[in-house]
């Protein structure tokens, strides 16, 4: 058992690099039994999105793929996941993908999420395009 474990199981308090929800980092807490639960909750988009982060990370390009078309289809009005999608197929993906996904983005036309709000809403971007602030909020995105 790493020293981190040891750790918390004695104070019950997470390191401090740890994020509660995401398992990821170096301290030793991401398993399996970690993203489990997260399968069973098949009905967020967030913590679907949160899944897909991982397999990004972890390079299983075809299942963090798999993942975010999940998160969009699950709830296409969330524009973050849209986000998410479009940063993945731009770093991971072919120009045809990038192209299908951002047209696929449009005919939707999300209108809630925690970053697409804030991008959207702020009044230098009030005439940009549906695909125009999905390429911003992708910038803006933390990055996985």
């Amino acid at each position: 058992m790493s020293d981190n474990r040891k750790r918390y199981r004695e104070t019950g308090a997470a390191p401090l690099n740890y994020v509660a929800g995401l398992g990821r980092g170096a301290t030793g807490f991401t398993t399996r039994s970690d993203i489990g639960p997260a399968r069973r909750c098949d009905n967020d988009p967030h913590v679907i999105v949160a899944v897909a982060t991982v397999f990004w990370q972890d390079r299983k390009v075809d299942k963090a793929r798999s993942w975010l078309n999940r998160a969009v289809v699950l709830n296409p009005d969330l524009g973050d996941t849209w986000a998410y999608f479009y940063k993945f197929e731009k770093q991971q993906g072919t120009e045809q993908s990038l192209a299908e996904l951002v047209a696929r983005c449009v005919r939707t036309d999300p209108r809630h999420g925690r970053y697409w709000t804030r991008v959207r809403k702020a009044p230098e971007n009030a005439r940009l395009k549906t695909d125009e602030v999905l390429k911003l909020v992708a910038a803006s995105l933390p990055h996985p």
